[in-house]
């Protein structure tokens, strides 16, 4: 009798090892989720980023374009309207400074943004997601190492018998 109550008493905290197990389990693989998940919004927000510096940029070039035109043709019709159109040519001049700067700053943002989110993303991965991996392998490991002492004792006491 004292052997088979032993034996409850042992399949009972195995019970209750397993039952822990699954509880941490779970409870690390939301974490995890959740990781996943804002490493996915960040990702996003990056994309995002990149999205509007690219149409910043496309209209900053169309901008300098126009401006350009005319201010080109400003020049030109200044004969015709004895130099009335220069006021086109100063506010095509203009315009075409402004869509320059516009471009450039689209593109200087971009790059900038471009080299410091790999860093902001490895800060999170570290911060967030490896250190739940860690703990997950080390609560996998203690539990499989007293899985492998569970064997070791089912077969003393099968061996027993």
């Amino acid at each position: 009798v004292r052997q088979k109550d032993t034996m409850k008493d042992f399949l009972y905290k195995v019970e209750r090892g397993l039952r822990l197990f699954n509880k941490v389990f779970t409870e690390q693989a939301e974490v995890l989720w959740e990781s996943i998940i804002s490493l996915h919004a960040l990702a996003d927000d990056i994309n995002e980023f990149h999205h509007k510096a690219k149409i910043a940029g496309i209209s900053g070039g169309t901008t300098t374009a126009v401006g350009t035109v005319a201010a080109i043709t400003g020049l030109a019709l200044a004969p015709v309207t004895f130099g009335a159109s220069l006021i086109v040519t100063a506010v095509g001049v203009g315009v075409a400074t402004a869509g320059g700067i516009t471009s450039a700053s689209a593109a200087i943002s971009d790059n900038v943004n471009n080299k410091n989110e790999p860093a902001r993303l490895r800060a999170k991965l570290k911060r967030d997601c490896f250190r739940e991996i860690i703990l997950l392998q080390r609560t996998i490991s203690k539990n499989l190492l007293d899985a492998q002492r569970l064997a070791v004792l089912i077969g003393v006491y099968s061996n027993g018998r």
